[in-house]
């Protein structure tokens, strides 16, 4: 198993965008930010104002706790019911339900297995 302390911040951005199921376009698009800077950050760089980033990341996905994952400073949010995003359409909603596990739930997360 992963140790989740050896996760980047762009480790932990991909894992997201992936668990959501999102091109880098269509990540970047929902964040408000640039795919060129989505790209950077999942490479190993990190945003200039790092922490409003962060929480306007979670503020745009809507999942509590997002954010202090994603620093490094609290543990797995909390995606159950999990969620997952059939296609980007800025007039639809993005979380449906999923009868499969998150793939970021269990990773050193309270009450896991």
């Amino acid at each position: 198993m992963d140790n989740p302390l050896d996760f980047t911040y762009g480790d932990r951005l991909r894992k997201v965008r992936k668990a959501l199921h999102l091109s880098q376009s269509a990540f970047a698009e929902l964040i408000g930010e640039s795919p060129g800077n989505l790209a950077t950050w999942e490479a190993g760089g990190h945003p200039r104002k790092m922490i409003d980033t962060t929480h306007a990341i979670e503020r745009s996905v809507g999942v509590p706790g997002l954010a202090a994952w994603l620093l490094g400073v609290g543990p797995p949010p909390d995606f159950s019911p999990a969620v997952t995003c059939r296609s980007f359409d800025a007039t639809q909603s993005l979380v449906v339900p999923m009868t499969e596990p998150h793939p970021l739930v269990g990773v050193g997360a309270v009450g896991s297995n």
